[in-house]
């Protein structure tokens, strides 16, 4: 080579642990990586439904509505049925609800309540069943947005771990 030439070179040992070191973080070689990353994001995000936040939408003629999500009953309805699932772990992780009215809060929209009994004032009575149309209060979103700026250091300090080990 004509001009200036640098070489650069690194003791066999060096590179072994370099390479080692790079193969720990590789999720292709490391299928720890993904699993203990996508566990350690969704419990961030299920932290922040803790904080209640929602989005109120389409209002504008209506009473308002609360300010935050809540617990009703000791953890029953809508916050206390959010819940993770990893059973397809180490590839996909999820974070939701199975209650019919979750989407509903959401997106807004009307579903459909099955007739029940109802105890008012110590008594009870049956209530028809009938439709609930119900407006936009996302709750899945707000605490997504909010997690999100801890989700890069979450898997750069998970990355940084495995780099060690």
């Amino acid at each position: 080579m004509a001009g200036v030439e640098v070489t650069i070179r690194t003791q066999d040992k060096e590179l072994n642990a370099l390479l080692k070191a790079l193969a720990n973080i590789s999720p292709a070689k490391n299928p720890r990586i993904m699993r203990d990353g996508i566990t350690r994001i969704i419990l961030a995000i299920q932290a922040e439904f803790g904080k209640g936040k929602i989005i109120k939408a389409g209002r504008e003629h209506a009473p308002p509505l609360k300010t935050n999500l809540t617990s009703r009953h000791g953890g029953a309805g809508l916050l206390g049925s959010i819940g993770p699932d990893f059973s397809k772990l180490p590839r996909e992780g999820s974070l939701g609800t199975a209650l019919r009215y979750a989407e509903p809060h959401e997106t807004g929209g009307t579903f459909r309540r099955r007739a029940h009994t109802r105890s008012r004032n110590g008594s009870q009575h049956s209530v028809k069943g009938h439709s609930v149309t119900m407006p936009k209060r996302a709750f899945m979103r707000p605490a997504i947005t909010s997690a999100r700026p801890q989700m890069a250091s979450i898997l750069v300090k998970l990355l940084e771990e495995e780099a060690s080990r």
